[in-house]
């Protein structure tokens, strides 16, 4: 990794829903993979899991998934 600090991309914190579940998250924030040199979005879920918080490559998390044939946001932000 070069000795500057890397620049992250913008996502904005808050609720969102997964398309394919219809699970709601709380976006925390983007973090850096650092063995990866990847960009991350740290998220937890709002609903019941034994799972404290999820991370995701940025990328995977802002693509759009295929359903009932339309192209959607993997993840739709609800919060305004």
């Amino acid at each position: 990794m070069a000795d500057q600090e890397p620049s992250l991309p913008m996502l904005i914190p808050g609720t969102y829903r997964h398309a394919k579940t219809g699970r709601s998250y709380e976006v925390i924030g983007v973090a850096f993979h650092t063995e990866e040199e990847v960009p991350m979005v740290l998220y937890r879920p709002l609903y019941d899991s034994a799972v404290e918080y999820f991370v995701r490559p940025y990328e995977n998390f802002i693509e759009a998934v295929e359903i009932n044939g339309q192209n959607v946001p993997r993840f739709e932000r609800l919060t305004r």
